[in-house]
């Protein structure tokens, strides 16, 4: 009897016995979906007349009413009544702030109910807590592809793109290269972590394998704060001409006797110093290569202080 009388003076309690978002992650800026399933926990008394109000937990630098918005309605809802051992579930539709920094916000469920005791009416107050997962979506801004001209088979063509984290998390395994039908064994940038507000500088060279117009892709892939992949594509397009071959200014059949020569003039006085000159040249060119590269990288460098300034 006294065991009795014992359970029947319990305080009836009330339990956020399930919940649910969708999406799971709830993305900043956008609407969300929360779903929620209330128990009352006693066996023997009914709960009666609760009042339900969700509120971020005071912990959190945001309050309730900047990081979730009810739509449509109020962050205070109603049940009439709940019988021992029953379940009610609710729907809301929130609203989360454009920025709401990226993490998991504990929510507070404030109960207030009646409940009768000794054929008295009481009232009670409860909580209990739930988290929901923020993110914010991931950005990366990349301008057109830059190709140097002119294109020739078989020779190496510089492509350019600047790019830039314009979103509110960082950016992981961030990696930029070039598909298509070029060679492209020197293209791939593995950038890796992008901090929020850097800019960088893809610099890198193709090489055409066939005449005409051949269009391409510089691919950035990298993972947002939730370890979703993103794969941004922007095209471009080289025009390649075959390369054209050195022409000798002394053909052979002019001089059968004696190739390279002029009529009359001595071999020793007549022989061009072409491989000095095939040096220079060669010279010359990897001079204007390694200049080009400087002054790239340079300019990556300056993106870089600016960014830091």
């Amino acid at each position: 009897e006294e065991e009795k009388k014992d359970i029947l003076n319990t305080v009836p309690k009330i339990i956020i016995s399930e919940y649910s978002s969708d999406p799971g992650m709830v993305k900043a800026g956008e609407n969300f979906t929360l779903n929620m399933e209330f128990l009352n926990t006693s066996k023997v008394k009914s709960i009666q007349n609760m009042k339900i109000t969700l509120v971020v937990d005071e912990g959190s630098k945001e309050t309730g009413g900047s990081v979730f918005t009810p739509v449509q309605s109020s962050n205070t809802f109603y049940i009439d009544k709940l019988e021992p051992g029953q379940t009610s579930k609710k729907e809301m539709v929130m609203y989360t702030i454009p920025d709401a920094q990226a993490k998991t916000y504990v929510v507070k469920a404030l109960f207030e109910y009646e409940y009768e005791e000794d054929e008295q009416l009481k009232t009670n107050n409860m909580e209990d807590l739930f988290g929901i997962p923020v993110i914010q979506s991931a950005k990366l801004e990349v301008t057109d592809v830059i190709v140097s001209e002119p294109a020739f088979v078989g020779e190496p063509v510089y492509v350019s793109s600047e790019f830039y984290n314009t979103g509110r998390v960082k950016l992981s395994n961030l990696m930029i290269r070039v598909e298509g039908d070029f060679d492209t064994r020197e293209s791939n940038y593995f950038v890796g972590n992008f901090e929020i507000g850097n800019a960088d500088y893809y610099d890198a060279s193709i090489t055409p394998l066939q005449p005409g117009e051949t269009k391409g892709l510089l691919v950035y892939t990298f993972e947002d704060a939730a370890g979703e992949e993103h794969r941004i594509e922007t095209e471009f397009t080289v025009n390649a001409m075959e390369a054209e071959p050195v022409m000798n200014p002394f053909p052979n059949d002019m001089f059968p006797d004696n190739p390279g020569m002029y009529p009359g003039m001595e071999e020793q006085t007549s022989k061009f110093p072409l491989i000095p000159v095939i040096i220079g040249g060669v010279v010359l060119v990897g001079v204007i290569v390694l200049i080009i590269v400087l002054k790239r990288r340079k300019k990556r460098k300056e993106l870089m202080l600016d960014e830091d300034i």
